[in-house]
């Protein structure tokens, strides 16, 4: 993002009039800028001066500096010009000059900022430059929604956990409207602890069971991560479901959803899905009617998951309530701006041979090309043991609406057929694929760059990445290792949430730029808003 040329004029001796305005697209506003400020001063033995910023009659903001390079004193927007500021010479005399570098905040965003300089009579303006302070864009950031991450990995003592998740908290501005989203081990959830912290913080807090989350420098097995959503213009709903069961999957679905979208000001813009995992219901099946029942509305999430063999205690969770069976939805109604971004598989672990799908009935495939699966599978080499040695098969399938392919996995190979991640229409064209550990941290790397790139070009308040639990298995026995990559190249750029899903939910765009939501095996998903 680029400035306008600053306009400097001295308005009299001491005063000298700044404006700033931006070029930035009209949904963004000005909220923290830096400002690099030299004065010269003509008598530098006079002690220590000091520079005050205020503002223009016609701008309501007020500005509060930050990590100034000049000491700060208790009064809100002066600033003290310290003799150690002042550069000598190669002689070794002062030089009557003085940078001062500051990070500013604007307490109420504007597209505009107009400041006066108020400088004692020694002091004048020689030169102001915007934005230099900084190495990265600091103002391009959407006001209407920020974002706050807290965590912990105190599992042995979950009253700590408690005390240190609100002891972040404790000087963290929240506004009007406010709602947490949560990934943790399962031992925080019967424990009550996300009960507690709902109790203690008086938001709603949805998510569920995952094996592993992360936030900006922190992440692993046992971590509780909360990412509190806060905004003074954007509104939430939360909601639980009832109970979801094979033959009893719509109308727990519709009444969940019909009970969120009329709590809201206005239509969804977002909904976060957090589902369950079960043997006897798809999650595709779960998604599919909830995109009915919304008309397509951008829908991302994940399913439970958890640590234990056999996804046993992959819980889903309203504030002290939670279930295997139930879903949760947080519903969001505003200018949000998602953008989605999905890698599934290295592309040189992608086989070159496209297959069609002659015979399937849902989520079964009964035959490949004419042939049966296994068949099939056989003639690519892929099968070359007994089936009940193979856990999945990944593969690529084209829905032929201007997508990119989708990764599923195929599970339960027999001769009857395979059973698949996803609904697979006849007719489909599917491309089988490997994944492996050189797959995983690759198709890491690229989301994650993916969405540092869209930051940079579009502004970003936070990430939140779904990637599929299947990939630190893949990792083992390093399997924090993709935790560790997304960490080290989030860095501290913008608030970062990390939390493993049993199944991964997240919009694909069409040759129109449309959003088409989809359910996802294996792949790095994540969220820019």
């Amino acid at each position: 993002m680029k400035t306008s040329r600053t306009l400097l004029t001295e308005k009299s001796v001491s005063h000298w009039y700044c404006q700033w305005e931006t070029n930035l697209p009209s949904r963004f506003q000005i909220r923290r800028f830096a400002l690099t400020l030299e004065i010269q001063d003509s008598n530098p033995f006079s002690g220590s001066q000091n520079v005050c910023f205020l503002n223009s009659k016609h701008q309501k903001s007020t500005f509060r500096i930050e990590n100034s390079s000049a000491k700060r004193n208790s009064k809100i927007g002066r600033v003290w010009v310290p003799r150690r500021t002042y550069l000598r010479t190669l002689t070794g005399w002062l030089m009557p000059t003085a940078r001062i570098d500051l990070h500013i905040n604007v307490d109420t965003p504007a597209k505009r900022c107009r400041l006066f300089l108020l400088l004692t009579k020694h002091f004048s303006v020689r030169r102001i430059a915007f934005g230099s302070a900084m190495r990265r864009v600091i103002y391009s950031v959407d006001p209407m929604l920020s974002v706050i991450n807290v965590c912990t990995n105190s599992i042995d003592d979950l009253d700590t956990a408690k005390e240190e998740i609100l002891t972040q908290l404790k000087d963290k501005k929240l506004l009007k409207n406010s709602v947490g989203l949560a990934g943790c081990h399962s031992d925080y959830i019967e424990e009550g602890v996300i009960g507690a912290l709902h109790e203690a913080l008086g938001f709603d807090i949805i998510g569920c069971g995952a094996f592993g989350t992360a936030t900006n420098g922190h992440g692993g097995l046992e971590q509780l991560t909360l990412t509190i959503l806060t905004s003074d213009d954007v509104t939430f709903a939360t909601v639980l479901s009832d109970t979801i069961a094979k033959g009893a999957v719509d109308a727990p679905i519709e009444k969940a959803y019909l009970a969120g979208k009329n709590s809201l000001d206005s239509d969804p813009a977002l909904i976060f899905m957090f589902g369950p995992i079960m043997s006897d219901v798809i999650g595709d099946q779960m998604l599919g009617k909830l995109n009915r029942v919304c008309g397509g509305v951008p829908i991302f999430g994940t399913l439970a998951n958890d640590t234990s063999s056999g996804y046993t205690k992959s819980y889903v969770f309203k504030n002290g309530d939670s279930d295997l069976r139930k879903m949760a939805l947080l519903m969001m109604s505003g200018n949000i701006n998602p953008r989605f971004h999905v890698t599934a598989i290295a592309s040189r672990n992608i086989q070159q041979n496209n297959a069609i799908v002659t015979g399937a009935d849902g989520y079964l495939v009964t035959s490949i090309n004419d042939m049966s699966v296994v068949d099939y599978l056989n003639s690519l080499g892929i099968i070359t043991s007994e089936l009940s040695t193979i856990t999945m098969v990944p593969f690529l399938v084209d829905f032929g609406d201007g997508t990119d392919p989708v990764a599923y996995s195929m599970y339960e190979i027999s001769e009857a057929g395979a059973h698949c991640g996803g609904a697979i229409p006849k007719g489909a064209k599917i491309t089988f694929a490997e994944v492996d550990v050189n797959s995983v941290m690759e198709t890491a790397e690229t989301t994650i760059k993916a969405a540092l790139d869209d930051m940079k070009k579009n502004g970003a308040n936070g990430i939140i990445a779904i990637p599929c639990v299947s990939r630190p298995l893949i990792l083992s026995p390093t399997v924090e290792l993709e935790i560790h990559k997304s960490l080290e190249l989030i860095g501290d750029q913008v608030p970062f949430m990390l939390i493993y899903s049993g199944g991964e939910i997240c919009p694909l765009y069409n040759q129109q730029h449309g959003i088409v939501n989809r359910f996802h095996n294996l792949t790095y998903t994540l969220v820019v808003f």
